[in-house]
């Protein structure tokens, strides 16, 4: 059972409405949005709401090395039942893009939220926040021809090496 989700939501609310890479509240608020829209009637819409508002706070990108155990105190924080910990934490690790180098199997909750997330990722919104991450964390130019030999041949590379997005995009394309 999932108690509190208001105050979690306004927790992460407030957690992410200052975040400048993109994975705002905002961009959080859509895919909670989003995934709840995609959720059939047989679905478990507060177990993936709670996954949704939770889904960043894993990504390498924004939280720290001690974000597992940051997660677990917000989750404690918030009473959610300690029966869903390995289970949210399972699939919040299975959400997101990584370049497309991690790929494992996913809950049909998992799949609900990676799907709107990746659906925010799509159009002007997707565009904007790739401009947004680019600059803001990555302080990389949209287009290099310099680095168009990068390789990227496994998860670190796309993480580590100095690529631009245009390129990734278009390896994986």
């Amino acid at each position: 059972m999932i108690n509190n989700i208001e105050q979690l939501e306004q927790y992460i609310k407030t957690k992410y409405q200052n975040e400048a890479s993109g994975h705002d509240w905002f961009h959080i608020y859509r895919v909670t949005y989003l995934a709840l829209n995609l959720a059939q009637p047989q679905d478990d819409f507060p177990y993936i709401k709670l996954l949704a508002l939770l889904h960043e706070e894993l990504d390498d990108k924004l939280n720290p090395d001690d974000a597992l155990q940051q997660l677990k105190n917000i989750l404690a924080d918030h009473h959610i039942e300690p029966t869903l910990y390995s289970r949210l934490i399972k699939d919040i690790q299975s959400i997101g893009f990584k370049g497309g180098f991690h790929q494992v199997d996913r809950t049909r909750e998992a799949m609900i939220v990676s799907d709107a997330d990746l659906l925010d990722a799509m159009g002007a919104i997707g565009i904007a926040r790739t401009f947004q991450y680019n600059g803001q964390v990555k302080h990389a130019p949209f287009y290099d021809p310099a680095l168009a030999k990068v390789e990227l041949n496994n998860y670190a590379d796309y993480r580590q090496k100095n690529v631009t997005l245009l390129l990734i995009l278009m390896k994986n394309y």
